[in-house]
């Protein structure tokens, strides 16, 4: 309800309450990474609490035999592995863009040059 009501701090501090549950970690590290790379604009965080919520499922996935649950853990885990992919992609482009340019020459720089070939 926190979360719909817009009061995103209440909902992280219900959520990693929730975190280390067994039947709601999952949703809870989800919404954790949906949180922090939308709201927080921390993709390093995002990822983390995206890779441990795949790693909840695998082994909630590894008790269960009810094949309903694992096609249902099976969705889940692929939404969050996109999720994941999407993070990195973000990641990257982050970091291309704080790559610094090589700045042109001015135009002075660039007449002593011709001249010098020239």
């Amino acid at each position: 309800m926190a979360k719909r009501k817009g009061e995103h701090a209440k909902a992280v501090e219900l959520w990693l309450e929730i975190v280390c549950d067994p039947k709601d970690g999952v949703h809870a590290c989800e919404q954790l990474a949906i949180y922090y790379e939308r709201q927080g604009k921390d993709l390093a965080r995002a990822t983390e609490f995206a890779q441990l919520a795949v790693a909840k499922l695998r082994r909630a996935a590894s008790r269960s035999r009810d094949p309903y649950i694992s096609a249902r853990f099976a969705r889940l885990e692929q939404k969050l592995q996109n999720r994941l992919k999407r993070l990195d992609a973000k990641r990257n482009d982050m970091a291309a863009s704080l790559v610094p340019m090589t700045p042109l020459p001015s135009r002075r720089d660039a007449e002593r040059m011709h001249k010098v070939q020239g």
